[in-house]
């Protein structure tokens, strides 16, 4: 870890009248912590997440817009609204009613 100081001109003080904006370290320190092999891979894992994340958020982008583009051609291509035209046929005049004998209509004896 480091603890830096910012360095800048400030009104009204000759010292820092000419001094650049510039971070100057002020103190640093290194700790080390023995960690187990299975614990080393997970955090590996927590390092690269954010990568992982864009990387599967981008696949899955992709994805979803081949799905949409395939679903449109599908519906284009296959829909009967676009494809077929519909004719109207004049209307034919209707077969003559014949009237049935009630005779026919009586259910036979078993």
């Amino acid at each position: 870890m480091q603890l830096n100081m910012l360095l800048q001109p400030v009104e009204g003080i000759r010292l820092f009248e000419n001094v650049q904006k510039v971070f100057i370290p002020i103190f640093y320190f290194d700790q080390k912590i023995p960690i187990k092999d299975h614990l080393v891979t997970s955090i590996k894992l927590l390092q690269h997440f954010p990568e992982i994340c864009t990387g599967v958020s981008v696949t899955l982008m992709i994805a979803a817009v081949i799905i949409l583009l395939g679903l449109f051609v599908h519906l284009y291509f296959n829909c009967s609204c676009a494809k077929k035209t519909y004719e109207i046929e004049q209307v034919k005049k209707p077969f003559p009613i014949q009237e049935i004998p009630s005779d026919t209509l009586k259910r036979p004896k078993s």
